[in-house]
């Protein structure tokens, strides 16, 4: 994971996009602040269970994907692209919720452990170690 930089305000940048079958969004090798908005997303994810739909931004550029939970054990997801009041639905998928929220997860557990490997601390980061591990039981 070479691809990871952090900057002298102690932003993370580094790869991070959506991979589903033949599906990357916003496209493979996507470079953004995989700290910061994993832990938005799976703060935003445990919240399905109450029936929410999960808004999970990107920091850079105008990609967001939806999770909305539509049945036992299933969400759908849809992969918007937001530009100027126009949004743009490019996909969606149906996905088992507990494997995406895992593969959240598992995305989150590599990232921190770059972080930790090369010695990087930081509030963004405890962040996403506690958003990781929300709503385990």
């Amino acid at each position: 994971m070479t691809a990871f930089d952090q900057a002298k305000s102690g932003r993370i940048t580094g790869p991070i996009w959506l991979r589903h079958k033949d599906i990357e969004f916003p496209e493979r090798g996507w470079n953004d602040f995989p700290v910061i908005v994993l832990s938005w997303w799976l703060r935003n994810v445990t919240h399905l269970a109450d029936g929410t739909t999960a808004l999970c931004h990107f920091m850079d550029g105008p990609f967001e994907f939806n999770v909305s939970k539509v049945g036992s054990g299933l969400c759908q997801v849809q992969l918007v692209e937001q530009r100027a009041h126009t949004s743009k639905l490019l996909s969606e998928f149906m996905a088992d919720e507990s494997e995406f929220i895992t593969a959240l997860r598992t995305a989150a557990g590599t990232v921190l452990s770059e972080c930790s490997r090369r010695g990087w601390t930081g509030q963004d980061i405890e962040r996403l170690r506690e958003s990781a591990h929300a709503g385990r039981s």
